[in-house]
């Protein structure tokens, strides 16, 4: 699918060092990637994976497939992702 980004999604990328090629194999699932619903916006969902050993979270939303913004993993994030892949390979 191709997606739009959003001019926010574009400046946080530059100002967090994220490309558009790391972006992209999450969102085309070209890495193990989990997706969730968002808690704080119902039109919004978060793909999270792990791309050259750098957990990366791009909140999309899906119905417009528009880019909403793009961060780095948190912990617990990390944890449950890790967790996830471990249940996924028993």
């Amino acid at each position: 699918m191709k997606y739009i980004y959003s001019i926010h999604s574009l400046e946080r990328m530059e100002e967090r060092n994220i490309s558009k090629l790391e972006v992209d194999s999450i969102l085309n699932n070209a890495v193990d990637r989990l997706m969730a619903n968002s808690k704080h916006d119902k039109n919004a969902m978060l793909y999270m994976g792990f791309v050259d050993q750098r957990g990366l979270v791009v909140i999309v939303n899906p119905n417009k497939l528009t880019v909403i913004t793009v961060r780095r993993m948190r912990k617990k994030e990390e944890e449950f992702f890790k967790m996830k892949q471990e249940e996924d390979t028993k």
